[in-house]
C-alpha cells in the first residue's frame, strides 16, 4: 500500500478502544514507532536490540504496520559483520492529522503526518472577552482554512486546558476563560467536518508526547512518567505501562487544583489555596507588575512586563525577577511533592510557558525543594528534567489523533 486510508464513523459516543485490546501490545507498538521515527531507516534486528523485545514480537508489529501502509520495507541494508537485513521506515503517508491546542491566551492549529513531520502551523490570539462561542467558531474557521489546503485529513486531535471531563467529552472549567463549561468540543468539530475527532487534557497530551518523542531513559513495564505543565495553570499527565492514567471521569491530573494552603483564597473550582493561585506564568507576571515600584533598580523598569521582558530580566540575573521566580518555584515544588507521593514516578518532565521562562533556575529550585521534602530512597531513583520538546501539548494533540487512527486501522 502506498498510503493508509482511514474511514471511521463520526460518532463521538462510540468507544474506539477495542474491548480485547492489550495494553502491553499498545506500549510495544509505541516503542517500535518511536525508534523508527528517531532512526529513520532501521531493521527488525536493530529494533529488537533497541527495545529489548523478542524478534517474533517485532516481526508481528512490523507486519501489522506494513499491512496498514504505515511502515514500508526499504530493501537490503548492511548490518553488523557484513550481514544484510531488510530495512524498514515510515511510509510516504499522504493522509495527514490536524492537531489543535487551546489555551487561555491563544489556540494553535497544525498539520502533521504520522511520522511527526509538520506541514502547517498557525497561532491565533484569543481573549476571554471574546467568549467561548466566538473562539470555537474561530477554531472551526481555522480548520476550514486547513482543509482548503490539505484534502486527506484522517483525524483531528485537540489538547485542552482542564478540568476536562473525558467521560462526557466536556470541558469542566477553564480558569480565567468562562463560557466553556459543558461544551462538547468533540461533537462540535465532528458535526461540522465529518472527521473523526478526539480530545485530551493538555497535561495528558503532553505526557503522551514525552512518551513518543522525548529522549528519556529506556522505558520498561515499570516506567511511570509524569509530565508537569507549568504554564497558565498547572496540570500533570501520568503514563504507566504505556497507558495514560485517566481517573474515573477522565479528569485526573489537575495538580493546579490541589490545595497547598487550606485557608487560602477561594479558587473558581470551589477549593481554597489551589496551586494555580500561587504559581503560573500569568501569576508571575502579575506579581512582577505589582511589586515593581518597590524595586527601583530592576531592569524591568521602562518596559511592559511581558513573557519576553521577564525572561530577559532573568537572563540578566535581575535580583527582583530572580527572587520572585525562586519563591514561585518553591511553591510549585510543594505541589509537585504531593504528586510524587501519590503517583511515585521515576521520570518527571517539566514543560510549558513557566517552565521555559524559569529554565535552569526553576529546575534547580524545584530539585532542591523536592529533595528536602521526600524520602532520599525515592529521590535517588527520580529523574527531574525540563522538556526538550518545543511544544509538548501541541505534539500531544497530534499523538492522540495518531493513536486514534492507528487503533482503528489495526483493528480493521
Amino acid at each position: 500500500m502506498s498510503n493508509w486510508t482511514l474511514n471511521l464513523p463520526c460518532d463521538s459516543t462510540k468507544e474506539l478502544h477495542g474491548a480485547n485490546h492489550d495494553d502491553l501490545q499498545r506500549m510495544n507498538r509505541v516503542l517500535v514507532l518511536s525508534f523508527i521515527r528517531k532512526h529513520g531507516v532501521t531493521t527488525r534486528a536493530d529494533l529488537s536490540k533497541l527495545t529489548g523485545l523478542k524478534r517474533a514480537t517485532i516481526s508481528n508489529i512490523i507486519n501489522d504496520l506494513i499491512a496498514c501502509g504505515i511502515v514500508k520495507e526499504t530493501g537490503f541494508i548492511e548490518g553488523n559483520k557484513g550481514r544484510r537485513s531488510i530495512g524498514v521506515a515510515f511510509n510516504d503517508v499522504k493522509n495527514k492529522i490536524i492537531a489543535i491546542r487551546l489555551s487561555r491566551a491563544y489556540f494553535i492549529i497544525s498539520v502533521y503526518d504520522i511520522a511527526g513531520g509538520q506541514h502547517y502551523y498557525k497561532q491565533v490570539p484569543v481573549s476571554f472577552a471574546d467568549g467561548a462561542d466566538i473562539t470555537l467558531n474561530r477554531i472551526k474557521e481555522g480548520i476550514h482554512n486547513v482543509l482548503a489546503q490539505h484534502k486527506k485529513i484522517a483525524t483531528i486531535g485537540i489538547a485542552l486546558p482542564g478540568p476536562y471531563i473525558k467521560s462526557e467529552n466536556e470541558i469542566g472549567q477553564i480558569s480565567d476563560f468562562p463560557g466553556w463549561e459543558g461544551i462538547n468540543i468533540v461533537k462540535e468539530i465532528e458535526q461540522e467536518f465529518n472527521i473523526p475527532t478526539c480530545a485530551e487534557h493538555d497535561g495528558k497530551a503532553s505526557a503522551l508526547a514525552e512518551w513518543w518523542f522525548g529522549n528519556h531513559t529506556t522505558f520498561s513495564s515499570n516506567t511511570v512518567l509524569m509530565s508537569v505543565l507549568a504554564g497558565h495553570g498547572t496540570g500533570i499527565g501520568i503514563i504507566s505501562k504505556g497507558e495514560i492514567f485517566q481517573g474515573a471521569n477522565g479528569c485526573a491530573g489537575e495538580l493546579g487544583h490541589t490545595s497547598i494552603k487550606y485557608d487560602g483564597p477561594l479558587c473558581a473550582c470551589g477549593n481554597r489555596g489551589c496551586l494555580d493561585l500561587y504559581c503560573s506564568s500569568l501569576i508571575y507576571l502579575k506579581i512582577l507588575r505589582e511589586k515593581l515600584p518597590q524595586h527601583p533598580n530592576s531592569v524591568l523598569h521602562g518596559n511592559d512586563i511581558t513573557f519576553e521582558s521577564a525572561k530577559n530580566a532573568l537572563l540578566k540575573s535581575d535580583p527582583f525577577a530572580v527572587e520572585e521566580l525562586k519563591k514561585m518555584g518553591t511553591m510549585f515544588a510543594y505541589g509537585l511533592v504531593n504528586a510524587i507521593n501519590v503517583y511515585d514516578p521515576n521520570i518527571i518532565v517539566i514543560g510549558d510557558d513557566f517552565g521555559r521562562l524559569g529554565g535552569q533556575l526553576l529546575l534547580d529550585t524545584v530539585k532542591e525543594t523536592v529533595k528536602e521534602r521526600i524520602l532520599p530512597s525515592i529521590y535517588k531513583n527520580l529523574s527531574i528534567t525540563m522538556s526538550a520538546l518545543e511544544d509538548s501539548i501541541l505534539l500531544g494533540a497530534m499523538v492522540v489523533a495518531t493513536d486514534m487512527a492507528l487503533l482503528a486501522l489495526l483493528e480493521k
